[in-house]
């Protein structure tokens, strides 16, 4: 499950955007693609790299239920 957040990322964002963010994070722009249509989930891990590559663009909780739903996260966010 993702946010409509990392839909519309996905939407918006140039190709060259989407591959430098996924190489950073370890892993391709393919599988954001298989994210965004619900083709595959991101693991929490993922979710950490994707959050940290993307320099704000992005969260965790965008990628991944479990954080998304976890409070601690919640309160982070506030």
């Amino acid at each position: 499950m993702v946010s409509n957040r990392f839909k519309k990322w996905m939407e918006t964002t140039t190709l060259l955007r989407k591959k430098e963010v996924a190489r950073q994070a370890k892993s391709s722009h393919i599988l954001f693609y298989h994210l965004a249509t619900g083709y595959r989930n991101a693991s929490n891990e993922l979710a950490a790299r994707v959050e940290h590559a993307a320099n704000g663009e992005l969260d965790r909780g965008d990628l991944n239920a479990t954080c998304a739903s976890c409070k601690y996260y919640k309160e982070c966010k506030k």
